[in-house]
């Protein structure tokens, strides 16, 4: 997803180094590379980049296994043996849930056995790959792994690991709803945008392997409940729509407290502790829709101001006050000691003024006593923090100590030169890095990009 870009810095008339003809709508498949060879990483980051990629990296299976759960990518490719976990012990640990997903898990190593290769199949491997990667091939061979699951999923309407339908389902659904709307006088349905709280700490704390069970739960739980016609979607990770047909907000919003007092009794087990699970949900009536923006739309605005007055609540759209129709914002930190980077930094991201469709707060720092010193930290609001290397990666294990950086995407801003530097950015879990000179409309793309993914 972030970019190893090369080219001038900081604004160029020339194209990018290869995007290809695509839209500017056009989503980008995000492939995800585990393996704990620095020189491999960088080299296939920046080629895959090149044509048409965006890329995750890890030099470990516990970051690599994170990043898999949190940015569910289309593709990943995972070194057989790695430090700490090796590449068959992870295996086991996302092939199943990437076979509930349909996305090909590829094997990639320098040890290119027969043995090797039956191994990695008998454990639910789609493809093996052996080192050094002929590139004139790999190309063609992601094009038709992509394709193949392209097409599987668009015959699925149902979410393999919590049972929920999905977002094909969904769209579906919105569409029946709104033809009935449109052809039935008085007829009326309502939406809820469901999100668990802090359930990224629920995986950081018990298990993904827990995480995936609470998921299970809480659709569960709904499913038992519901009335005739009601429908669950998961629309994203912990995030869930429900249809309420012929219901009003009102209405939409009773059931929704029903369902939150019956999944908040629930007490899970991990080990030798127990933990409950919460969740925050926003409710939008489609009859009450304002011109041109959508019920989900609505409900996730509905959704966000549940999060940001306290969570474990419901919000409806039309009992929002006012000052809660302001857009969030995303705040850039930008931690850079050279004036001239950082000034041109704050000039094009003030100018673009926006990150996805929110819009951005630039805060610069020249130091990092400064930076460290200064209280800008609100665990309610979203962050991206471009950290140049020269000021201190370092620094990661203490901000990650004292701050809940859930809410904060992190890129280390470093020269081409300092491949040791990138290699310590990705150890301390940086979710990527920046080569100078870089091209700052590539780094807006990626800015746009974390936001969609991270941020509600």
């Amino acid at each position: 997803m972030l970019r190893q870009i090369q080219t001038e810095f900081p604004l160029l008339t020339s194209p990018l180094r290869t995007t290809g003809d695509r839209s500017p709508d056009t989503k980008l498949p995000l492939l995800l590379i585990i393996d704990d060879d620095i020189e491999f990483i960088t080299f296939m980051k920046d080629f895959l980049e090149q044509h048409g990629y965006q890329v995750l990296a890890s030099l470990t299976g516990k970051k690599g296994l994170e990043l898999f759960y949190d940015f569910h990518p289309d593709l990943v490719l995972i070194d057989y043996i790695l430090p700490g976990t090796d590449g068959v012990a992870l295996l086991n640990q996302i092939v199943e849930k990437a076979h509930n997903e349909s996305t090909p898990v590829i094997m990639v190593s320098a040890h290119n056995s027969n043995e090797h290769r039956a191994l990695s199949f008998n454990l639910g491997a789609t493809d093996f790959i052996g080192k050094p990667v002929r590139t004139d091939v790999l190309l063609p061979f992601l094009k038709n792994r992509l394709a193949s699951r392209e097409q599987i999923l668009a015959h699925i309407l149902q979410d393999e690991l919590t049972g929920a339908f999905n977002r094909k389902f969904l769209e579906k659904k919105l569409k029946e709803q709104s033809a009935l709307f449109h052809k039935e006088n008085g007829y009326t349905f309502s939406a809820a945008m469901v999100d668990l709280d802090h359930f990224k700490k629920v995986n950081d704390t018990y298990g993904h392997h827990t995480g995936d069970q609470v998921l299970e739960t809480f659709v569960k739980v709904f499913e038992q409940m519901k009335t005739s016609g009601e429908t669950i979607s998961r629309y994203g990770g912990e995030e869930f729509v429900v249809i309420f047909p012929g219901a009003s907000a009102q209405e939409a919003d009773a059931r929704v407290e029903e369902w939150r007092n019956r999944f908040s009794s629930i007490t899970f087990t991990s080990g030798d502790e127990q933990f409950h699970v919460h969740f925050s949900a926003g409710i939008a009536q489609f009859s009450d829709a304002p011109g041109g923006e959508s019920i989900l739309e609505r409900a996730d605005k509905a959704l966000y101001y549940a999060k940001r007055t306290g969570r474990n609540r419901t919000v409806s759209h039309t009992h929002m006050p006012v000052s809660a129709f302001d857009a969030e914002t995303i705040t850039l930190l930008i931690v850079e000691n050279d004036p001239s980077v950082r000034q041109q930094l704050e000039d094009f991201f003030s100018t673009r003024s926006f990150i996805s469709d929110k819009p951005v707060r630039v805060i610069t720092f020249h130091t990092r006593q400064q930076f460290l010193e200064e209280d800008w930290y609100h665990p309610e609001e979203d962050y991206v923090l471009l950290l140049a290397s020269s000021i201190g990666i370092d620094t990661l294990p203490f901000l990650k100590t004292k701050y809940d950086f859930r809410n904060v995407a992190v890129m280390i801003m470093t020269g081409e030169e300092e491949t040791e530097r990138v290699e310590e950015a990705l150890r301390e879990e940086a979710e990527d890095y920046l080569l100078k000179p870089f091209r700052l409309e590539d780094l807006g793309e990626w800015l746009d990009g974390v936001a969609d993914r991270m941020f509600i």
